[in-house]
């Protein structure tokens, strides 16, 4: 009666929603944005349908994607130390997997805009002023005429790893107490258009707090009032 074993292993499915595809409404060639430049306000109503079409900057989802699910783990030894306290110490993870994941189709070149070859014709450098550059990124694309261009896939994964102690006593002779500590880790993944290879893009999430220790405790002051 002093010692406790537990543990549990669990698969949890999430339903997909809309809201993972409503962002993808109002796309051409349901809506066309148009751009018309250096002309005057009167003249506008002329080129409601002759505009330059902005640079399309469109996303969405192809083929059958797997639905995200959770592992779900621990396994814990509880025991009585003795003074009314119990120790307990846990191992737990908790596993994400087919987390959804937007790759990006059409980035502009790495450094591309600090590139001279791309200065704009109109200053000759880059950068006009403190608060961005001359060319829009759209002009360094490797697919001219379009923007960012993305895709949505559900292969992402999360991987949570902790340590948990519990020392607790419970009230006996005017006094409880208690002590959590975790060491936790965390690593998660993400999709760079530059390095396809996911080891890369592999590592540890920099949590604010990868230990944390509470503690608190009860004196009932004896035979006062």
């Amino acid at each position: 009666g002093k010692t406790a074993i537990r543990g549990g292993v669990g698969y949890f499915l999430n339903r997909g929603s809309d809201d993972q595809v409503l962002g993808y409404t109002g796309y051409p060639p349901v809506t066309f944005n148009r751009s018309i430049y250096y002309d005057p306000i009167n003249q506008v109503p002329n080129f409601a349908s002759g505009g330059a079409i902005t640079p399309i900057a469109t996303s969405g989802t192809l083929g059958a994607q797997k639905l995200e699910g959770n592992y779900n783990g621990s396994f814990m030894i509880q025991q009585k130390v003795g003074f009314g306290t119990v120790l307990e110490a846990a191992y737990v993870f908790n596993l994400r997997r087919h987390i959804p994941d937007t790759r990006q189709l059409n980035a502009i070149p790495i450094y591309g805009e600090y590139n001279p070859s791309w200065a704009s014709p109109m200053t000759g450098y880059l950068y006009a002023n403190a608060s961005g550059k001359d060319l829009s990124d759209n002009y360094f694309r490797p697919i001219q005429g379009l923007g960012a261009m993305t895709e949505q896939y559900f292969e992402q994964s999360t991987d949570y790893n902790a340590l948990q102690i519990n020392l607790r006593r419970n009230m006996t002779k005017h006094l409880s107490y208690g002590l959590a500590y975790s060491l936790a880790k965390i690593m998660s993944g993400s999709t760079s258009p530059y390095w396809a290879d996911k080891f890369r893009n592999w590592g540890p999430s920099y949590a604010a707090a990868p230990q944390v220790m509470a503690i608190n405790y009860v004196y009932e002051v004896p035979n006062l009032g």
